[in-house]
C-alpha cells in the first residue's frame, strides 16, 4: 500500500484559509462519550474559530475539558485534509467576537444582511452565543492529488 503524502505548512494555511468545507468538531461529553458537530468556522492566524450557542452541548463539553479533535476535508477526489487536536478558550472581547462572528457568516453564507445572518450576529452581540478559539497542538494532513 502506498503512503498517501501530505501537505506541507504553506499548503495547510491556504487550505484552511480558503476552504469553505464544514468543520467537524468532536468533543468528548460527561459519560466520555465522542460527540461530533458539523460547524462553520474562519482560520485565522494558526487559530480555528467557531461560534455556538453558549449553552450548546459542544459549549458544555468544551468548557468541561477544553480539548477538542477536528477534521476538515474534501468529500470528492483527489481527497484532501487536515485532521487533529486542539485546544479551546471563550473569546471574551466583545468586538473580536462580533468581527469573528461576522467572517464567518460572510464566509459561509456571502451575505450578512440577510434576517438570518443579522440574528445570528445579535446572538453574538447579547451573549447567548459565543465565539469559541481553538488553538491546534497537532495535527494530520493528506492529499491525494500528490498520488502520481
Amino acid at each position: 500500500m502506498q503512503d498517501v503524502p501530505g501537505m506541507d505548512e504553506s499548503e495547510c494555511q491556504k487550505f484552511l484559509a480558503t476552504s469553505n468545507l464544514p468543520l467537524r468538531l468532536a468533543t468528548i461529553d460527561a459519560r466520555g462519550d465522542p460527540v461530533i458537530h458539523p460547524v462553520w468556522y474562519l482560520y485565522e492566524n494558526g487559530r480555528i474559530y467557531i461560534f455556538t450557542e453558549k449553552d450548546s452541548r459542544k459549549s458544555t463539553n468544551l468548557s468541561r475539558t477544553r480539548n477538542a479533535y477536528f477534521c476538515i476535508d474534501t468529500d470528492s477526489s483527489p481527497y484532501r485534509g487536515i485532521k487533529g487536536k486542539a485546544r479551546s478558550n471563550v473569546v471574551r472581547d466583545l468586538p473580536k467576537a462580533h468581527d469573528i462572528c461576522q467572517k464567518i457568516i460572510s464566509r459561509y453564507m456571502g451575505e450578512s444582511d440577510t434576517t438570518y445572518a443579522e440574528s445570528m450576529m445579535e446572538s453574538v452581540s447579547s451573549g447567548s452565543s459565543i465565539v469559541i478559539e481553538l488553538m491546534p497542538l497537532y495535527y494530520s494532513t493528506w492529499d491525494y492529488a500528490k498520488i502520481g
